[in-house]
C-alpha cells in the first residue's frame, strides 16, 4: 500500500468529498495508484490537509464533470474512493513533524505540496506511513 499526496483546488474539493472519486488524464498517475492505496488531499487555497481516502476500485473511464473544468472530461480515468478521515489539518502547524518536509524550507517546501505535471505532489513519491498517520491524527482533532 502506498500513501499519495494530492493537491486539489478549493473548487474541486467538494466534488472529491461528496462523490468519493478522483481522476486523471490517462497518462498521469493511473499506473501508480492501486486498490488499497491511500490518497491524502491537500486543499491548496486553505493550506490544510482535508481528507484521507482509500482507493477502492480499479481505474475506469471518467464519469463526472469537475467544477473548474480543468480536470479531464474526455479520455480521462477515475478511481472510486472511501473516506478514511475527513477534517482539517493545518500544514504549517504539523510540517515540522513530517518526514517528507524534512530539510525543506521556503519555496522548496511549497513545491513539495504542488502536483508535478506527470506525478502526485511530493515529486511523485509516496509518503511514509508515519507521515500519513500524523496527518490522520491531526485531522481527527
Amino acid at each position: 500500500m502506498n500513501n499519495w499526496l494530492q493537491s486539489v483546488t478549493f473548487t474541486n474539493w467538494p466534488t472529491v468529498k461528496s462523490k468519493n472519486v478522483w481522476g486523471f488524464s490517462k497518462i498521469k498517475n493511473s499506473h501508480k495508484t492501486k486498490m488499497g492505496d491511500r490518497i491524502i488531499f491537500y486543499v491548496q487555497e486553505t493550506k490544510n490537509f482535508c481528507g484521507i481516502f482509500e482507493v477502492i476500485s480499479e481505474w475506469h473511464e471518467a464519469t463526472i464533470s469537475w467544477p473548474d473544468e480543468t480536470r479531464p472530461q474526455d479520455g480521462g480515468v477515475e478511481i472510486d474512493l472511501k473516506p478514511i478521515q475527513i477534517g482539517f489539518s493545518n500544514f504549517d502547524k504539523i510540517a515540522h513533524t513530517l518526514d517528507f518536509t524534512e530539510e525543506k524550507k521556503g519555496n522548496a517546501l511549497n513545491l513539495t505540496l504542488r502536483n508535478h505535471p506527470t506525478a502526485y505532489a511530493n515529486s511523485g513519491k509516496p509518503l511514509l506511513d508515519k507521515d500519513c498517520e500524523i496527518i490522520m491524527a491531526d485531522l481527527k482533532n
